[in-house]
């Protein structure tokens, strides 16, 4: 096999995380290896077969280059879940604190005092549980983050049943405050699950042709 055609199938073999800059290095290593063999009198592409043969084959890389990144991407998806959830602060507090009107009643309708605290709650558990998956090792941190998913979940729907609630209990709040608040509840879920999905996806895959 010629270096061009083994890197390659290596490349179509790694993960995405650190490829390129491991494909740079591989190519240099067969090439400089390649030139040895030339030197020593073998022809290029024996050279070349000689080179790829005793790098190793692209499976057996590729499976090493898996396991060597997955920890990497699963901090990559940390982070992506910790700015999630710092979003969800947003239909959470800065968008009611700005839109909604005074509140008509004198005390809080029990129901919405707890929808809105299980909303608050679920969302700091679930920025605990991404933070911790940051620092985790990679198998502890796809759990963190799945579990952290899950509670954002529970925040969103919490969050839009509480605008719902509100709009009941208050007929004149206006109704930007759930169009408002309702979509970025979503996109900060959306981004929790993507992030959970894809560290789980990285570090619990087993490498297949």
């Amino acid at each position: 096999m010629t270096v061009d055609a083994y890197l390659e199938e290596l490349r179509r073999r790694l993960p995405s995380t650190g490829s390129r800059r491991f494909l740079a290095e591989v190519d240099a290593h067969l090439r400089e290896a390649t030139h040895a063999g030339v030197r020593s009198g073998l022809d290029r592409s024996d050279a070349e077969a000689l080179a790829v043969e005793a790098f190793g084959s692209a499976d057996v890389v590729a499976q090493r280059m898996w396991r060597e990144t997955g920890p990497v991407a699963v901090r990559r998806a940390a982070g992506l879940a910790l700015v999630a959830v710092g979003a969800l602060v947003m239909p959470l507090y800065v968008v009611p604190e700005n839109l909604l009107p005074p509140a008509p009643w004198t005390e809080r309708p029990s129901y919405l005092s707890v929808l809105l605290a299980t909303a608050l709650v679920t969302w700091v558990f679930a920025g605990v549980h991404a933070a911790f998956a940051f620092v985790a090792p990679a198998t502890h941190g796809v759990c963190a983050l799945l579990l952290a998913a899950a509670l954002a979940l529970i925040a969103s729907a919490a969050t839009i049943a509480a605008g719902i609630a509100w709009h009941i209990e208050a007929p004149e709040t206006p109704w930007s405050v759930t169009a408002v608040a309702a979509p970025l509840a979503l996109l900060s879920l959306a981004g929790l699950v993507a992030a959970a999905l894809w560290a789980r996806g990285r570090a619990g895959a087993r490498y297949s042709l």
